[in-house]
C-alpha cells in the first residue's frame, strides 16, 4: 500500500460513498481491466465538464465504464441465441453506442463480429479510446466522433451495446431508429427506461446487486 498512498487516501470515501462491495467490485471488473491491458478506461468523466455546444448533451449521461464481466456475459449470450436460430446471421457487427474510451470494443475485438464500431460524441473520450484501442491492437475497431444521430451506419444485423447513456426521450428515439431494421440486437446495461422496447423480445435479463449489474438484452426479428 505504501506506493500507492492515492489509493490508500481514497479508500474511506469510496467504500463509504458506494458500500464495500460496489468498491471491490469497481476494483475487480474495472481497475483489474486497465491493469491487464496497459489501458484507462476506468476513471470517471462527469457531464460537467464535457464540451460545451454537443447536441443532445442535456439529453446524456457522464462516462462510466461498465464491467468487464457484464459485457463478455452479455456477449456470450447473445452468441448462443444468434447460433440457435435457424436462419442465424454469420456477420453480425457491433455498436456500441456511447462507446466512451473503447472497453467494449477492446472486448468485443476477441468474437468474431464482421465490424466493431464505437459512436462517441466527446472528442477527449474519443482520443482516449484512439489510444486504447492502439494499444490492445483492436484493428478491427473504427470510431465514429459525433452524435449518434449523426450516424448513418444502422442496419440489419447488428448488435448493439449501450450503458445508460440516454434519458428516456433519447432511449426510445434509438430504440425505434435500430428498431427499423431486422435480426439486431440490443445489450441494454443499466435498463432505466426497458419499456421503451416494448414490441422487441426480451432474450436475456441480468438481475444483480446494484444497477450497473442490470442488464436486458432485447431481439429484433427480421421480417419474412
Amino acid at each position: 500500500m505504501r506506493k500507492h498512498p492515492q489509493l490508500v487516501e481514497m479508500l474511506p470515501e469510496a467504500i463509504l460513498r458506494h458500500g464495500p462491495r460496489r468498491f471491490m467490485d469497481y476494483l475487480a471488473q474495472e481497475k483489474s481491466f486497465d491493469a491487464e491491458h496497459h489501458t484507462e478506461t476506468c476513471s470517471l468523466v462527469q457531464k460537467t465538464v464535457y464540451p460545451k455546444g454537443l447536441r443532445n448533451l442535456e439529453h446524456g449521461s457522464g462516462y462510466q465504464a461498465a464491467f468487464t464481466d457484464v459485457i463478455v456475459n452479455s456477449l456470450d449470450k447473445v452468441m448462443h441465441h444468434n447460433k440457435s436460430l435457424q436462419k442465424q446471421s454469420s456477420r453480425l457487427r457491433f455498436v456500441d453506442i456511447g462507446s466512451g474510451k473503447g472497453k467494449a470494443l477492446i472486448i468485443a475485438h476477441s468474437y468474431p463480429f464482421e465490424t466493431i464500431v464505437g459512436i462517441e460524441y466527446n472528442q477527449d473520450l474519443c482520443g482516449i479510446a484512439c489510444r486504447n484501442l492502439s494499444i490492445t491492437k483492436c484493428s478491427r475497431a473504427e470510431l465514429f466522433c459525433k452524435d449518434v444521430f449523426e450516424y448513418d451506419g444502422f442496419g440489419d444485423d447488428t448488435v448493439y451495446f449501450a450503458f445508460n447513456p440516454f434519458d428516456k426521450q433519447l432511449t426510445e428515439k434509438i430504440a425505434k431508429t435500430v428498431g427499423c431494421y431486422g435480426n439486431v440486437y440490443f445489450i441494454y446495461n443499466n435498463p432505466s427506461y426497458k419499456e421503451v422496447f416494448g414490441g422487441w423480445q426480451l432474450v436475456d435479463r441480468a438481475v444483480g446487486y446494484c444497477p450497473n449489474r442490470e442488464v436486458d438484452i432485447y431481439y429484433r426479428q427480421a421480417s419474412p
